[in-house]
């Protein structure tokens, strides 16, 4: 067996591996927790003004409490692993909103214009959506016997 033929093997095996390690369920999941409590630790990221941490308490306070659930779920569908990345990728998803709401928070104390706080609510809306409804969901499961 020539050096070409056995880099090849190499190669394909290789490329092989990376495509079922990607369809793992296993090495999804804890991609995307990686990328949720990234974007988790930047939502948590504190501002000096007062109205904005009013503002910003209010949802840390919620997104520890989505992090309890989210947590318990996981215990709860240990064994089930399409559930489990199911309940990842809707972790992701919230922390990636948090953060959009966090970025839209950032815009507020920066804009000095008038109509910043009408544009503020706008930009959250989609935002405020998508959390509530994952928390809904997350609910439901902790429910479900």
């Amino acid at each position: 067996m020539g050096l070409e033929t056995f880099l090849f093997i190499i190669l394909i095996g290789g490329i092989v591996y990376w495509f079922f390690r990607k369809k793992n369920p296993e090495s999804q999941i804890k991609w995307l927790e990686e990328k949720a409590y990234w974007l988790y630790g930047m939502s948590l990221e504190k501002h000096n003004s007062p109205i904005l941490y009013d503002i910003h308490e209010d949802d840390e306070k919620r997104l520890k409490e989505t992090e309890d659930k989210y947590i318990r779920l996981k215990e709860k569908y240990k064994f089930d692993q399409n559930m489990l990345l199911k309940i990842a990728i809707d972790w992701r998803d919230y922390n990636l909103n948090l953060f959009g709401k966090v970025s839209e928070w950032k815009k507020l104390g920066v804009n000095v214009e008038d109509n910043a706080y009408e544009e503020y609510g706008e930009g959250i809306r989609e935002h405020q959506l998508i959390i509530e409804e994952i928390e809904k969901r997350f609910d439901s499961l902790l429910k479900e016997k």
